[in-house]
């Protein structure tokens, strides 16, 4: 004889109540989870910039002292090369393969292969350098130093050309195979081939007050993401443009009142675009509209992010860092890292940590992501 089990409507009622509010709770608080973390390394020095291979495999980072570069399977240096010491590391590139690495380090670019710590070759300008790009096998670097850009191919110190503007140049991106070239100054988005100084196209950027720039340009560079910021004494606005390559004209632009948008990432073609900087906002937008697909709030206001190759991930850095008073210390730096799939507004993990977090990267696979924070150290996390 079977037996027969008799479930009441108020168990059943307790359950799904209990279901739901799990589900409820997972979407509103994502796991911070420490399993995602594979290693951290302890530098000499506050990690200012990374940088990691299309496949994870191969990592670097800096401090105002010395570049680290790594293989991914361990926490120990393949070897470290040493700097005059300066305020920061300005930028760090990597090839696909990690074969080839290159690095702004105040007044110095730097070229290195995979295989030691003995430079390629040095590059010394008279000014701070603002920016840094490799195509994807390492063959062509673009830089700008205050009111130059310079365009180097990996075995010589010596430009292939440069140019040179009436205004400081802020931000340059170089295609994946280093065809095409963008930087932009305080008045202009140029767009150039790598074949010459001419450039194809211009667009003017009016600024009322003091301005500052960022771009992003798609690595098959048919697409470019440009912030332009302005400040009136008072506040600051921040505007986004998206170029297709094709026309001097942008697609579309948007402007975010009283926000500081000061960090762009685009994916491969251009399907993509996310921007963050001095808010507690993530927007992630389609190339199609103006309109944010999703937004996020961001724990901190101090951000920056890094996308995968196609656009499927997407990792930020949210930080807090209290500025030094010897009278009147503050309270310690925290910084929290997220990732975040495409389709879901809600990061899929985040993990907190104890110190400000100026620099993030993740690879074109969306497998790894690397931050250097400003408790000396560098963190690696899996997907």
């Amino acid at each position: 004889m079977k037996r027969k089990f008799k479930i009441s409507i108020s168990f059943v009622l307790i359950l799904f109540s209990f279901t739901g509010l799990m589900i409820f709770t997972r979407i509103l608080n994502p796991i911070n989870s420490r399993n995602n973390l594979i290693w951290s390394y302890k530098a000499d020095n506050d990690v200012y910039s990374v940088a990691i291979s299309s496949d994870g495999s191969y990592i670097i980072a800096g401090t105002c002292t010395n570049y680290y570069y790594f293989s991914n399977s361990k926490p120990k240096p393949l070897w470290s090369y040493e700097m005059e010491d300066a305020p920061y590391s300005i930028d760090l590139v990597i090839s696909q393969d990690g074969s080839y690495a290159a690095g702004a380090f105040f007044k110095t670019i730097s070229m290195f292969s995979n295989t030691n710590s003995i430079a390629l070759w040095n590059f010394t300008a008279n000014s701070t350098f603002y920016s840094i790009d490799m195509s994807l096998d390492g063959s062509y670097i673009v830089a700008t130093v205050n009111r130059n850009m310079y365009l180097f191919s990996k075995s010589s110190n010596v430009p292939l050309w440069k140019l040179s503007s009436g205004s400081p140049f802020y931000s340059s991106a170089i295609s994946s195979n280093g065809s095409y070239i963008a930087v932009v100054d305080s008045n202009n988005l140029y767009f150039f081939s790598k074949s010459s100084n001419q450039f194809l196209w211009n667009y003017p950027i009016k600024t009322n007050g003091i301005g500052g720039k960022c771009i992003a340009m798609s690595p098959d560079a048919r697409y470019i993401g440009l912030i332009h910021r302005q400040f009136d004494g008072t506040h600051t606005d921040s505007f986004l443009y998206l170029f297709k390559t094709t026309n001097s004209a942008p697609i579309w632009f948007k402007k975010f009142n009283d926000e500081y948008l000061s960090s762009i990432a685009i994916s491969f073609n251009g399907s993509y675009i996310a921007v963050t900087g001095l808010g507690n906002t993530l927007y992630f937008f389609s190339k199609f509209t103006n309109k944010p697909l999703w937004t996020f709030p961001l724990k901190w206001e101090l951000s920056t992010l890094s996308m995968s190759y196609n656009g499927s991930y997407l990792a930020v850095a949210s930080a807090y860092a209290p500025i030094y008073i010897p009278e009147n210390p503050p309270p310690p730096s925290k910084g929290v890292v997220y990732l975040f799939h495409k389709d879901d507004p809600n990061p899929k993990w985040f993990y907190d940590i104890n110190a400000y977090i100026p620099t993030i990267a993740i690879s074109s696979n969306g497998r790894y992501i690397i931050i250097g924070a400003s408790d000396d150290k560098i963190y690696v996390f899996q997907r």
